[in-house]
């Protein structure tokens, strides 16, 4: 059993957060001829910053990442994107039905991507606390 607070530093550091996420979100699932046809894949071990080289005692688990298995995240992007694209290029002070809908529509999708990206937050900022990365 490795003891885990002998090799803290190595660990617990912030530039790890790329490598996590990479595992989190982009990780690729692994399809075989056999039931169940789809397998979640171990992590990258490889850095993907060969600048800052990943610890020996650095492991992963088998994880498919969100864009794969939840392809709907896709989706949301996109309608994020428009909506955004949409705010910044401004607008009529007087707006047709239609138009108040598909703000109604943007209002909706915008909130529930923030509701999204802080619950995402939280998870981390937790896990963070947990491990002494982040002060309470």
């Amino acid at each position: 059993m490795i003891n885990v607070q002998k090799h803290y530093n190595e660990l617990i550091n912030l530039i790890y957060i790329l490598q996590n996420l990479y595992n989190y979100l982009l990780n690729p699932f692994d399809v075989r001829g056999e039931f169940p046809y789809l397998y979640a894949q171990y992590g990258n071990i490889k850095a993907i910053l060969s600048s800052y080289p990943l610890p020996a005692i650095h492991s992963v688990q088998q994880a498919a990442g969100l864009l794969y298995s939840v392809p709907f995240i896709v989706f949301g992007i996109i309608s994020l994107r428009s909506i955004f694209k949409t705010l910044f290029k401004g607008g009529a002070d007087k707006l047709s039905p239609d138009e108040d809908v598909r703000r109604l529509f943007n209002w909706i999708t915008l909130t529930l991507g923030g509701a999204c990206l802080a619950a995402f937050v939280v998870i981390l900022r937790f896990f963070g606390i947990r491990c002494g990365i982040w002060k309470m």
